[in-house]
């Protein structure tokens, strides 16, 4: 066996962009370690705010996730996803800016579960809030819009009154 290298941290597969948001990430959340089989990285994307993602997007934003994926494949991780849905918009500027496969959003397997569906059949989406899932999401990962149901949980009472969810804002 020949070894090699020039990198700071080894052994992890799969790195894991993650909104600056503070509340309970518990085991099965993207944003929990102990939710892989295997070692995953995690970076922070600081300034990255479910606000400001979902939100209030901004150029700099795309700049912040950029700049955490160069970072995750410096590190020596071999495909990249991320922990926020609304991270789809930023799908072909994140697969441009590294060398390595970006599964920026699970918005992805819509366009693939469409086809698997009749012509007249669509594709549910739950998202945080319907509100904010736009054209731009679907362009950057190729949703056709005709062929999906958006719901927001926002509207479900129950989660708004669940334990996990007493800390997150709900305007």
């Amino acid at each position: 066996m020949r070894v090699s290298g020039q990198k700071n941290l080894y052994g992890y597969t799969i790195g894991i962009l993650v909104i600056e948001g503070y509340f309970p990430r518990l085991p099965g959340a993207i944003g929990n370690a102990t939710s892989f089989p295997f070692p995953v990285l995690h970076k922070v994307v600081k300034g990255a705010t479910g606000e400001r993602v979902a939100r209030k997007v901004g150029e700099d934003i795309i700049t912040l996730f950029i700049q955490g994926a160069r970072d995750l494949e410096a590190e020596g991780v071999r495909a990249i996803t991320s922990s926020c849905g609304f991270t789809a918009m930023f799908q072909r500027e994140l697969v441009e800016a590294v060398n390595i496969p970006v599964f920026a959003s699970s918005l992805l397997l819509v366009p693939l579960i469409s086809r698997m569906l009749k012509i007249k059949q669509r594709v549910g989406i739950v998202t945080a809030d319907a509100r904010f899932l736009t054209k731009r999401h679907f362009d950057g990962v190729g949703i056709d819009s005709d062929k999906v149901i958006i719901a927001g949980m926002k509207e479900v009472m129950s989660l708004k009154r669940s334990s996990i969810m007493t800390n997150m804002k709900w305007t």
